[in-house]
C-alpha cells in the first residue's frame, strides 16, 4: 500500500471517529430517548419496532435505488465507510420522524 493511499485512509477514520459520539449507544436506543405520555409501555415498544422497520427498510430501499454502479469510480472502501455513516445517519432520521408523527417528543437526558 502506497504512502498517499495510507495517510488518506488514517486521514478518514480519524474523521470518522472525531465526528462521531463517544458514548453514543449502537442502533436500537439512539442517544435521543422518545415519550409519549398518552401510549402505554406496549404500545411504546410497538411504536418504536414498527418506526424501526419502516426505517430500515426504506433506508434499503434507498441504498437498492442507487444501483451496483454508483461508487465505481472512487476509493471502494473509503466509499463504504462514508456510505455505511450515511445510511445509519438516514435510518436514524427516518424513525425519528416516524416516532414524530406517531406523537411522540424527544426526552433530553441529563448529562447530555
Amino acid at each position: 500500500m502506497n504512502t498517499t493511499r495510507t495517510f488518506l485512509l488514517l486521514g478518514a477514520g480519524l474523521l470518522v471517529s472525531a465526528c462521531s459520539e463517544p458514548d453514543a449507544p449502537r442502533w436500537g436506543s439512539g442517544p435521543t430517548q422518545w415519550d409519549n405520555p398518552k401510549a402505554s409501555v406496549e404500545q411504546q415498544q410497538a411504536d418504536q419496532a414498527e418506526c424501526r422497520y419502516r426505517a430500515n427498510y426504506q433506508t434499503e430501499r434507498e441504498v437498492q435505488a442507487e444501483g451496483p454502479f454508483a461508487n465505481e469510480q472512487r476509493d471502494v472502501r473509503l466509499q463504504q465507510m462514508f456510505d455505511r455513516h450515511d445510511q445509519v445517519q438516514r435510518t436514524r432520521q427516518i424513525y425519528d420522524n416516524c416516532l414524530r408523527d406517531k406523537g411522540y417528543a424527544p426526552v433530553v437526558s441529563e448529562g447530555r
